[in-house]
């Protein structure tokens, strides 16, 4: 069975630890990192500074400064859209032989996640290549990204994949986020003496 960003196909771990997001938390973004905002889509992640970003007719292409890692993510209006989005993913990046997972979900923030990790050959250089799809629902709306890492270097990009997984969030306005605050349990290491 694969291996994608050192977890087993059939024991994911990418998205299992609980971020401060989901607890009503600001997320600060760590000083080799810039935040991708999509304001009108209320939703944000972070890349590493190093790494180019492009956004046409919301495709944001990422590609890592050693061009190891390509990240693309697709902004669609309905979760019937994605069938379409992966045929246009596959002309813009031709991948032959990709076998992927059965997807598993998982909650990444308050953000429902479908993975599916996979491997194939990108064209036309004949590099093997590591793939990894998310579909999330972002305020009722799907964002689909999908990673082609090359095989030889998805151990020593798995940090970066995992921090950018772990970024994905939904901005709240001042109001909502006070208000997300009120309604959750205070934490006894936050309690009043």
């Amino acid at each position: 069975m694969a291996l994608l960003l050192g977890v087993s196909l059939s024991a994911p771990s990418v998205a299992q630890d609980t971020p401060p997001k989901a607890r009503g938390e600001v997320v600060k973004l760590k000083p080799h990192q810039r935040e991708i905002l999509i304001k009108e889509r209320r939703f944000r992640f972070a890349v590493p500074k190093s790494w180019s970003v492009r956004e046409a007719q919301g495709i944001y292409t990422i590609t890592s400064d050693d061009h190891r890692v390509l990240m693309i993510t697709v902004l669609l209006d309905k979760p019937q859209e994605v069938p379409q989005a992966l045929a246009e993913l596959d002309k813009m990046v031709v991948i032959t032989g990709a076998e992927f997972s059965e997807p598993w979900n998982s909650l990444q923030g308050a953000i429902p996640v479908e993975y599916r990790a996979g491997a194939g050959t990108m064209q036309p250089s004949g590099r093997p290549v590591e793939l990894l799809m998310t579909v999330m629902n972002v305020v009722n709306r799907p964002v689909l990204t999908m990673f082609y890492v090359h095989k030889e270097a998805y151990k020593a990009k798995e940090p970066d994949i995992k921090e950018i997984l772990k970024s994905f969030a939904v901005v709240l306005t001042p109001r909502e986020l006070e208000e997300l605050r009120k309604s959750m349990p205070q934490r006894p290491d936050k309690a009043n003496p």
